[in-house]
């Protein structure tokens, strides 16, 4: 008879394996991790797209700002060098610098803070600098000086902006060419006075940048040099050609003061 083999594997402990529910492991872990980052990225979001949105409006402000003081430098060009600019008919400039002025008040109304003028800065520096050229411009016209750093400074900090020194400089660079560009129509017309005060500021003003620390290393700033530089002197040229003319002139005056004295002579 054959042995009978019992199955002792059935009397060995059996090893379970505990299982975990991955259903209720979904549905609690996620409550307490994930929607609090999401939350934070939400909120970073908000952030990100409330400034892209003031970026926005600032860049498209910038750019009429910049627009309408083009305006007011070809204004000022067509001021008739021979009459004086406060008895000038510029009836339409107050008007079309007061526009400005309102635009830059209303730009400066998008900044809570200092900081945040800051964060836009390099949106705002251009449409500053092409306002700064045309008031710099009139200030020579007005008075043919240079505007001082202080009355620019206190012009934009009564709008609610800020002036930088190298937003002044770089402003103010670009004016030569629009001296320039007077000198060329006053020579034109023979008025030696606006000539030569033309020539004196640029003279001065080529001189000072040329005094500037090396540390100023703004963008651009050598170039505008070059053109200043180019500027002064056309204008230098124009003295020259119109003190030659005057003198040609005297000359050729005097010689017939002589004929018609030998004339009456005979």
């Amino acid at each position: 008879m054959a042995p009978h083999h019992q199955d002792h594997d059935n009397d060995r402990p059996s090893k379970r394996v505990k299982v975990m529910d991955t259903t209720d492991a979904a549905e609690t872990t996620p409550a307490t991790t994930v929607l609090p980052t999401v939350a934070l990225f939400q909120l970073a979001r908000g952030h990100l797209d409330a400034q892209w949105n003031q970026r926005e409006a600032v860049i498209k402000q910038s750019r009429e700002i910049t627009r309408e003081s083009k305006k007011l430098i070809v204004m000022l060009q067509r001021h008739d060098p021979k009459v004086a600019f406060a008895e000038s008919e510029m009836a339409t400039f107050p008007a079309a610098k007061a526009k400005v002025l309102q635009m830059l008040s209303k730009l400066a109304a998008q900044f809570k803070s200092r900081q945040e003028f800051h964060r836009y800065s390099s949106n705002v520096k251009h449409c500053i600098q092409e306002f700064l050229e045309a008031v710099a411009f009139h200030h020579f016209l007005e008075f043919r000086r240079m505007i001082p750093f202080d009355d620019a400074r206190l012009l934009l900090e009564s709008l609610g902006l800020q002036l930088m020194p190298q937003d002044y400089i770089m402003g103010i660079s670009d004016v030569s060419g629009e001296v320039m560009r007077f000198a060329t129509n006053a020579a034109t017309k023979g008025n030696t006075q606006w000539v030569e005060a033309s020539r004196t500021y640029l003279q001065d003003f080529y001189h000072a940048c040329l005094s500037l620390d090396a540390s100023f290393n703004e963008n651009d700033m050598n170039r505008k040099i070059d053109t200043t530089r180019e500027s002064l002197l056309k204008v230098e040229r124009l003295a020259y050609d119109l003190a030659i003319r005057q003198c040609e002139q005297k000359m050729f005056r005097k010689d017939q003061d002589v004929v018609m004295q030998d004339t009456t002579a005979q």
